[in-house]
């Protein structure tokens, strides 16, 4: 099974998925679609279809709504209990100079527009020596698998889609969009559990997704984690 085959639940509701992104996003979205929410005239030509669609108006009752119950839960600033050395990390939560409050945010926008959100911790790189998150939208977790070990249900694999920008092959200075996957995978073997990344991408942009690079052990305090930090 190829690595981007998407987990039944996620193709049952992509659907709903994609009309709760395109709504959100309001009339542009919605005349973009053309004939997917709003059906042809019959008769009509693609002139007269197109006149029709961009005369019409749109009422966003879905951002109105998700952007209302956010601010209402914003209202009060998150309370956050960490040790005072650490705080300095809120101020920069994804190494991309997003704050805490402002990616708690953008995480409860999303669980409140699509019912989910996908937080990835990782760790630095030796020189910064400290953990950051990394939010997925429901749409870019494509599969994932829980097993129940010792009574516990333990998520084991999630599959991630990533979008990255690379230059193109015959011009350096422009970049394009590049799809990769991520996948995240817990092992167990008896009583040893060990968590390992793996990315996945095509070769020239084409054909099946194959592994790239090594396979990744990420490390706390030197010992492998037992856990997918997910």
């Amino acid at each position: 099974m190829p690595v981007n085959t998407p987990r039944q639940d996620y193709i049952n509701v992509q659907p709903v998925w994609e009309r709760l992104r395109d709504t959100f996003t309001g009339r542009d979205a919605i005349i973009k679609a053309n004939t997917k929410y709003t059906p042809a005239l019959p008769g009509a030509t693609a002139e007269q279809q197109n006149a029709y669609l961009t005369r019409g108006n749109f009422f966003n009752a879905v951002a109105r709504t998700t952007h209302g119950l956010v601010g209402a839960i914003f209202q009060k600033a998150p309370e956050i209990e960490i040790q005072e050395n650490f705080k300095y990390w809120l101020d920069d939560i994804t190494l991309t100079n997003v704050t805490f409050d402002m990616f708690a945010l953008d995480a409860l926008h999303d669980v409140m527009l699509m019912g989910r959100y996908g937080i990835l911790i990782e760790m630095a790189a030796e020189t910064t020596g400290r953990p950051y998150m990394i939010g997925y939208r429901a749409e870019n977790v494509v599969n994932w698998r829980t097993d129940r070990v010792e009574g516990d249900e333990l998520l084991t694999l999630v599959v991630m889609k990533e979008v990255v920008d690379r230059p193109k092959e015959d011009d350096n200075f422009i970049e394009e969009d590049a799809i990769q996957y991520r996948v995240l995978h817990l092992s167990i073997d008896g009583e040893n559990r060990q968590y390992t990344q793996q990315l996945w991408r095509q070769e020239d942009g084409e054909g099946d997704f194959l592994p790239y690079g090594e396979e990744i052990v990420p490390l706390r305090r030197g010992v492998p984690l037992t856990f997918i930090p997910f």
